[in-house]
């Protein structure tokens, strides 16, 4: 049985975003964030049936997924893996300064 485990990091980095969403006016409901989110975690518990692909820099993890949530934005998950189990690292999107060093 697969075990995902997220570093702290990424949960603080969740958990804001939703307050990131909300506030910056991406979703006018608290609650339509949150699913937003929610969706991400979601696919990152999928992570052990996808195929993953190594990243450039290991800072980040040695693999990533990708997650196509609409057209304009793609989050990227960076994971070490070992056996059954999944160090969540890093997330990103396509849209921000880290994307580009992840590749």
């Amino acid at each position: 049985m697969e075990k995902i485990i997220f570093t702290r990091q990424v949960e603080s980095q969740l958990e804001e975003l939703v307050m990131k969403l909300y506030y910056n006016d991406y979703f006018g409901f608290l609650v339509d964030a949150n699913n937003y989110v929610h969706n991400i975690k979601n696919f990152i518990e999928t992570i052990p049936t996808l195929k993953p692909r190594f990243t450039l820099n290991k800072e980040y993890g040695t693999f990533y997924c990708k997650y196509k949530h609409n057209y304009k934005t793609t989050w990227y998950i960076g994971f070490d893996r070992e056996d059954d189990i999944y160090l969540i690292k890093f997330i990103t999107n396509n849209h921000s300064a880290e994307y580009p060093k992840l590749f």
